[in-house]
């Protein structure tokens, strides 16, 4: 184990949260079989306090993850002065390679989760129904199983993680080893007909992008929530879009933009973009990104999961706030980025 600041905080923070994520399971089976039982005006109460319960306990495991994103990447930039070769927090992840990825990989998938339980019982409450629907609080359940998982590797990783091993810090994220160099048209904006890969991210970023965004100031307008088997595949597909728009971004930057943005033609690193001087405000476009891609899922789970009696002026208020929320966040990430391209001094 490194001792640090960043680890000490860190391990704290994922003892916490196996702590909310087991009493966050206890709640949500203890209000399922509260709201199962419930018959009475009193029992539905009752059920109601038990679900009041789960929510906050919900609600306060999803801001210890919120806290825990950020500070997990303080944590391995605290590593990197002490791992033998590396230079930055790619290097840093090379130590513990499928651990370090899976930590990185659950605390967004855990975050969308629990705030999409959160968003849609929000819904229920603001249109006066009770909890009829035991599933839901199973579902929570379910969710408060990926947050004690989301937890117990952040802590398996701060206790195991060492600096006995050297590592060789790749300048390509792509490359198989050490860092492997490619032609200098690969590194080129202007000399994509040499890289399919290239082409494709292009597209998916500077088009894919745009058009999701279009597609959701398009349903912020309408003034109902479509129930039918159509509307149903499309917010499925809505978000399939947004998982795949979201890692093609990040693939983007990571090998297309992060060269061009740091001015550095041979250095594919995302985690170097978030710290470059050339390009201060990438954190921003990163956090852009990811508040587009969340919200847009959201709306799909909003759409998928609030029943039909629930919909109420305050649901169709919320959706298309939702809606406008991603298409600003997504079309703000594009534009920042051509305005960097843009005036930069090639």
């Amino acid at each position: 184990m490194i001792v640090n600041t960043y680890s000490v905080l860190m391990l704290f923070m994922a003892g916490t949260g196996l702590l909310l994520g087991a009493t966050l399971a206890a709640a949500a089976l203890w209000a399922a079989w509260r709201v199962r039982r419930s018959r009475t005006e009193q029992q539905l109460s009752a059920a109601e306090r038990s679900v009041d319960l789960a929510s906050v306990v919900a609600a306060t495991s999803l801001g210890i993850l919120m806290v825990g994103w950020p500070l997990l990447y303080a944590m391995l930039a605290s590593f990197v002065a002490e791992v033998p070769g590396a230079m930055c927090i790619y290097g840093v992840t090379r130590v513990m390679p499928a651990t370090s990825a899976l930590i990185q990989a659950a605390k967004p998938v855990a975050i969308f989760a629990l705030g999409g339980w959160l968003l849609v019982e929000m819904v229920r409450r603001r249109s006066g129904r009770p909890p009829r629907r035991w599933r839901g609080l199973a579902a929570l359940a379910a969710v408060s199983a990926l947050v004690v998982f989301t937890c117990a590797a952040d802590a398996y990783y701060v206790l195991h993680m060492n600096s006995l091993n050297e590592v060789s810090c790749c300048s390509c994220c792509l490359a198989r080893r050490s860092a492997q160099l490619q032609a200098p048209a690969f590194y080129l904006p202007w000399d994509l007909p040499g890289s399919t890969a290239r082409i494709v991210l292009n597209l998916l970023f500077f088009a894919g992008v745009p058009v999701a965004a279009s597609w959701l100031l398009v349903q912020a307008r309408r003034p109902t929530a479509r129930r039918t088997i159509t509307a149903l595949i499309g917010n499925v597909l809505l978000l399939a879009a947004a998982a795949g728009l979201g890692l093609a971004s990040l693939a983007e930057f990571s090998e297309v933009l992060a060269p061009l943005l740091m001015r550095l033609p041979f250095h594919h690193c995302l985690y170097c973009l978030m710290v470059n001087r050339n390009a201060p405000d990438a954190p921003v476009m990163l956090a852009n990104l990811a508040t587009g891609i969340f919200a847009a899922g959201w709306v799909a789970v909003l759409a998928v999961c609030v029943p039909v009696k629930s919909q109420t002026a305050a649901f169709l208020d919320l959706r298309r706030r939702m809606c406008l929320l991603a298409a600003t966040t997504l079309v703000a990430t594009v534009l920042m980025v051509v305005i960097h391209l843009a005036v930069a001094p090639w």
